[in-house]
Order: structure tokens, then C-alpha cells, then sequence
């Protein structure tokens, strides 16, 4: 389904809805290029679906281009989760929302570029017959370059023995955050059988977990976006967060890899230890809710 527009300033834009993951990660393939970071998320979920490692029972893929056909954004929804934006002009996010409000009305959130979600969130609530609110807002962080943090302990790669602790640990994780964890169990078992779950062993035991985000090739680089990170409470406060990050960030980068990572904008602590390990902040991420 394609629609093409006019909005105001003469700006024109065409939207496009794409069948599958696949033929939207090859027509995305240059913008996620020119943004890794930002299109990670998106990027990510694409790749898992057209691999077939998920399934939901309905996706919107959609790409915003220019009247040459050049896209300069891209948006999904893999129901019944919500909608997920890459930064746009506000031309562009209005006439997005005004196509998703016709074609996807029982859209439950959107999240994004906080400047560009806000828009598209302005305009939703003045045409839907549903209104958003804003939820939570996440920063996100790339890592220009590692300064490497250890305190007694070493990264251990999860294995299969591991399951049912690193499914407890995740769901905690879940609940602390207020993240959507969409099918936890099966996640958590491809991530431990591709090698994208590790736990800090301190003293013979494993007191913190953190993976990795399926890797998303993209033309300008390997972008890993690390994440869950999760410190039970009883060891918290002893460097174990930090150690199992670095650990693992300094583990893909000697692969050539970029690193990446959400957290909660108002978690103070996780966000310091980020810092000191040499993240920089890239952009903010608000996620939007409907009204019920």
C-alpha cells in the first residue's frame, strides 16, 4: 500500500507499508546506515522476524521517503505492541500519524525521537479517536570508546543450565523497568543458544546478567545494542553491573562491533555507571500510551 501526500510547506511525501521484514530491511538498508544506532531497535525486531526467530500476528512495516524515493525514515508495529519511530521532519510525522490513524487505528502507543514522537503525538490526538499519553522516556547511549571497568569476578557465556535463573533474573528485570518483554521464555532460550546472554561469576556464583540485541549488519557497520543488564538487589552496589558491561562491550568491539544501549532516563545510577564506562548520550526516547 502506498499513499502520497502534500503536507504543508510543500514538502512531499510518500509512505510506503511493506509486506515482510525482508523487503522492508533491504528497502531500509541505507537509512539504517546513516543512523545505526537510532534504527537499531527497528532493525533488530526485522531481522528476527524475517528469520523467523519471531512471530507476531500482525506487522506494519512502513518507510517514509522523498519525492525521489529516497527514504529518510522508517516506522514498525509488530502487534499487539507499539508503534516505533526513527527521527523524521514534522511534515513527515504528521502525515504518518494521519496514514496510521486510517490504517492502524487500534495502534495501543508509540515510541521514538522524543522531538519527533511528540509531533506525531500532537497530531494522533488531534484526528484519532484515541488519545496518547506520554509513558516513560529512555535515553540512549553509543560507545565511542570503552574505559574499562573490572571488579573481582570474570564474564561467563549463559548456557542451557542456565535457563531457568536467567528467565527468573529477566522477569525481575521486566518489573523493575516497566519494560515489555514480549515472549520472555523463548527470548531468553535463542538468546542463551546464540550466545547473546553472559552472567558475572563472582566467587563461583553468578551475582549479574547482560546480553545483547541480535546483531544488525548495516552498511556503515555492526551495531550490538546491549541490554537486558540486571544486578539482583542483594548484590547490587559492588560493581558488578559495570563489570559484566564493560566486560561485554569491550567483548564485541574487539569484533569490530559498535555498541549501543537503552536505559530509563530517571535511573540515575544506571546511567552514571554508563557514563563512566565512556557511553555517550545520543538521543532521548519517549513512548507514548493510549488513554484506556
Amino acid at each position: 500500500m502506498i499513499i502520497l501526500a502534500m503536507p504543508s510547506g510543500n514538502e512531499e511525501v510518500l509512505i510506503t507499508r511493506l509486506d515482510n521484514a525482508a523487503d522492508f530491511l533491504e528497502a531500509s538498508d541505507e537509512l539504517r546506515g546513516l543512523d545505526p544506532f537510532r534504527s537499531n531497535l527497528i532493525g533488530s525486531v526485522a531481522l528476527s522476524v524475517a528469520n523467523g526467530t519471531r512471530k507476531y500476528d500482525q506487522t506494519f512495516w512502513w518507510t517514509i521517503a522523498d519525492s525521489q524515493g529516497i527514504v529518510q525514515s522508517i516506522a514498525m508495529r509488530t502487534a499487539p505492541h507499539n508503534l516505533t519511530l526513527t527521527p523524521m521532519s514534522l511534515a513527515q510525522a504528521a502525515r504518518l500519524a494521519e496514514v496510521v490513524a486510517e490504517v492502524d487505528p487500534d495502534m495501543p502507543g508509540v515510541s521514538g525521537s522524543a522531538e519527533t514522537v511528540d509531533f506525531f503525538v500532537s497530531r494522533w490526538n488531534s484526528l484519532a479517536g484515541t488519545q496518547l499519553a506520554l509513558n516513560s522516556q529512555e535515553l540512549i547511549y553509543n560507545l565511542p570508546s570503552l574505559k574499562i571497568f573490572y571488579v573481582n569476578g570474570e564474564l561467563r557465556p549463559a548456557t542451557s543450565s542456565d535457563l531457568p535463573l536467567i528467565i527468573e533474573w529477566t522477569k525481575n528485570f521486566a518489573i523493575d523497568t516497566g519494560l515489555e518483554m514480549p515472549q520472555l521464555e523463548s527470548s531468553v532460550q535463542t538468546s542463551i543458544e546464540e550466545g547473546r546472554s553472559y552472567l558475572w561469576i563472582y566467587n563461583g556464583m553468578p551475582v549479574s546478567l547482560a546480553g545483547h540485541a541480535p546483531l544488525v549488519q548495516t552498511p556503515t557497520g555492526t551495531v550490538g545494542r546491549i541490554g537486558p543488564v540486571y544486578t539482583p538487589p542483594e548484590f547490587r552496589q559492588r560493581g558488578f553491573a559495570g563489570s559484566i558491561t564493560s566486560a561485554l562491550s569491550e567483548k564485541l568491539i574487539r569484533q569490530g562491533i559498535f555498541v549501543m544501549l537503552y536505559t530509563a532516563a530517571e535511573n540515575e545510577t544506571s546511567n552514571g555507571v554508563y557514563k563512566r564506562l565512556g557511553f555517550q548520550l545520543l538521543d532521548q526516547n519517549n513512548s507514548y500510551l493510549v488513554i484506556r
